[in-house]
């Protein structure tokens, strides 16, 4: 299955407000893009990231991701979304990158490709965007974003080594350090995966030793 389908097929059912190549200026279009807020690129992937490390999204923030389609009905501050190979697509570009641009771009390019507006607004410091798009599509858009050569979005992605986390997130700086935190997405975190690893060093030092004891002769 290609990740066109497995998208499609992953994401709930979306009932558009209006059609995506409807003009800007329909009353539709200025309501929705009035709707949320503007999110700079990487606020954009880091909705994606956090959607697939806790397999939610709250009602605003969908809003705020996804223009021109309505949030499905519910009483719940948050909606459950099966996000589908998204987590499988992220650990392949956290542990290679050149090699998923290679296999997994042009095909997430195809997704969007006529499928997804993007408004832009301009001011002094930075570029902000609204997507109007169904979520399936702003999520493909991520991982444009995060495939894009050009953009820092796909060096930037790491994988929490912590076993009871697992969390996706961007690089850290840590003041007062030269080398950013790649290996876990807190402090916290990184103590506990650092008792986790002492843990299995002794393990198996023991083992060797163990092995490394002369027989007694029977």
């Amino acid at each position: 299955m290609s990740e066109q389908d497995s998208l499609q097929q992953h994401q709930p059912v979306i009932n558009w407000t209006f059609p995506l190549l409807s003009a800007l200026h329909s009353q539709e279009a200025q309501k929705a893009l009035q709707s949320g807020k503007w999110l700079t690129a990487r606020e954009l992937v880091q909705y994606e990231l956090d959607l697939v490390n806790t397999g939610r999204i709250t009602r605003q923030r969908w809003i705020s991701w996804t223009s021109g389609a309505e949030v499905p009905s519910g009483d719940g501050p948050s909606i459950a979304v099966d996000t589908g190979g998204a987590r499988g697509w992220l650990e392949q570009i956290v542990r290679d990158l050149p090699a998923a641009q290679r296999t997994m771009r042009a095909e997430f390019d195809a997704v969007v490709t006529g499928n997804l507006l993007l408004v832009p607004r301009l001011n002094s410091r930075s570029v902000t965007y609204r997507v109007i798009a169904p979520l399936n599509i702003a999520m493909a858009y991520a991982f444009v974003l995060l495939l894009d050569p050009h953009q820092p979005f796909g060096k930037d992605l790491c994988r929490c080594h912590y076993s009871a986390c697992n969390k996706f997130f961007f690089v850290a700086k840590i003041p007062g350090y030269t080398r950013p935190r790649r290996l876990s997405c807190s402090p916290e975190h990184g103590a506990l995966m650092d008792a986790e690893d002492a843990a299995t060093r002794m393990v198996r030092l023991r083992k060797k030793k163990a092995l490394a004891m002369p027989r007694k002769s029977k």
